[in-house]
Order: structure tokens, then C-alpha cells, then sequence
């Protein structure tokens, strides 16, 4: 969902205990090349064409709004990939060519689209930390977006609000004005609340999602060493209490 061909899953949801062939998908299409443990399958052989050419376009797309040469984002998508799967093992010594590489996302007011605030770090901590996101009660403000090979200056957020976020310590925080001017910020603290205390839920049942797998505690989805998981404390050492994502030690 964060990363290259994220587009492709952004109205995908995780479901609890139904297999893919109990919902319609038999044709199966083997061991996932770049997420460790996943087996694909396809309802299907014109829908194994369709999947292909749309992981094709949603690379051009990716590579297009970056305005990045081909191979480039043909490695970005091969490196964001598990570090024990097929395709890191056939481009892992390539990957340090990444490190500096600059990746953003920006939390956007879900009715509106409006951008609020800006995060930004490497590429592969921005597309982890914005992963982990998708999988809380902050996904309507990042339901459709994926990491921008970009720094939040370049996408209209200018000043620095912090060098390292509370939750994503690798993270800093930008917004488009000063903080005690700066509008954006203010509604994202809104917007926040507002699905926290409900809203998202709301939304969420809305859609038919599992909230069995959605509803994590909040702040439970930062990773261990950070300001909030340690304010938390005990918390979030129950597995229920967290976001999915944030077991996946390889994206800490």
C-alpha cells in the first residue's frame, strides 16, 4: 500500500480467516517474489494478465509523478521488498545505492484530500513508517497515497516543525507555516481526535473492514525505542494492542 505499486491496494483490506480460494481466487500463482510467507493467488488467467499489466502501469505511474529514470524505480519498488525474498536476492547489493535517498508522505484530511502536514526521511523509513499507518485508525488520511520519492519541501511544506518525530523517530515533521500559524497542523490534530474517538470505526464498518485487525491501540503501532511506545510502557507487549505492521521487525 506505501510503497511503488501501492495504488494498486489501496481499497484492499485484510480480511480474518478466509483463504484466498474461499474468496473466489483458485488459480494459483506460486510463492510472492518480494513479501516472504505470501502465496498468490488468481481468479483466473485473464486475471493474472490484468494483475501484471496493472503492476506495469502502477510502476510508470510511480516513476512519472518522481520523475525517476526506469531502472531507478525498478530498483526502489525490488528494494523496499523483505530482505530474505526472491528479489532481494537478486538485487541486495544494489540497495545501497538507496540509503540517501529521500522519501516523504504527507496526512491528508480524508473528506477533503487537503494536504495537513508533511513527514519526511530515507525512502525505505518513510515507506515503513507510512506502511504501518495504513494499517491503524489513521488510514482514511492515507488511503490512497504511497511514498513520495520526494522531501516535504518539494511537495509545499517548507519549515521544519520538528527534527524527530514522537512515534517516527527517523522521521522529521514538516508543515507549510510557522507552528503557531500554520493551519494544517491544527486540523490534522482535529482530524486526529475525530477518528480516534470514533470516527474511524465509523468509517471502517463503513467499508466492510475487519476492525478485529484495524483497531489497534493507539501509539502501539510506533516502533519499541520510541517517545510514545515508552510512555506507553506495557501496553502494546500484547500482540492484539498492535498494528499488524509493527511485528514485522525488518520495517522497524
Amino acid at each position: 500500500k506505501s510503497g511503488v505499486q501501492g495504488t494498486l491496494f489501496s481499497e484492499s483490506f485484510a480480511v480474518h480467516g478466509q483463504s484466498c480460494r474461499k474468496r473466489g481466487f483458485a488459480l494459483l500463482g506460486g510463492a510472492d517474489s518480494c513479501y516472504l510467507g505470501l502465496t498468490n493467488y488468481f481468479k483466473d488467467k485473464p486475471g493474472y494478465r490484468s494483475f501484471m499489466a496493472g503492476e506495469d502501469a502502477a510502476l510508470v505511474n510511480f516513476q512519472a509523478l518522481n520523475q525517476l529514470q526506469e531502472g531507478r524505480a525498478h530498483l526502489i519498488a525490488a528494494c523496499l521488498c523483505h530482505p530474505d525474498s526472491t528479489i532481494m536476492a537478486h538485487v541486495g547489493g544494489q540497495c545501497a545505492d538507496l540509503a540517501q535517498e529521500t522519501g516523504a508522505w504527507v496526512h491528508a484530511d480524508p473528506e477533503t484530500g487537503a494536504g495537513l502536514v508533511c513527514s519526511e526521511g530515507s525512502l525505505q523509513d518513510a515507506t515503513f513508517s507510512l506502511a504501518a499507518l495504513k494499517s491503524t485508525a489513521s488510514l482514511p488520511m492515507h488511503l490512497k497515497d504511497s511514498v513520495s520519492v520526494k522531501s516535504c519541501t518539494s511537495l509545499g511544506f517548507p519549515v521544519q516543525h520538528s527534527a524527530n518525530d514522537r512515534c517516527f523517530s527517523k522521521m522529521s515533521v514538516w508543515t507549510s507555516d510557522s507552528a503557531d500559524k500554520d493551519r494544517g497542523l491544527k486540523e490534522f490534530q482535529a482530524v486526529q481526535e475525530k477518528l480516534l474517538s470514533g470516527g474511524f470505526k465509523s468509517w471502517a464498518q463503513g467499508k466492510g473492514m475487519d476492525l478485529a485487525l484495524l483497531d489497534s491501540v493507539p501509539g502501539c503501532h510506533c516502533p519499541a525505542g520510541s517517545e510514545v511506545a515508552l510512555h506507553l510502557g506495557d501496553i502494546c507487549t500484547d500482540p492484539e494492542a498492535r498494528s499488524p505492521i509493527r511485528d514485522w521487525q525488518w520495517t522497524a
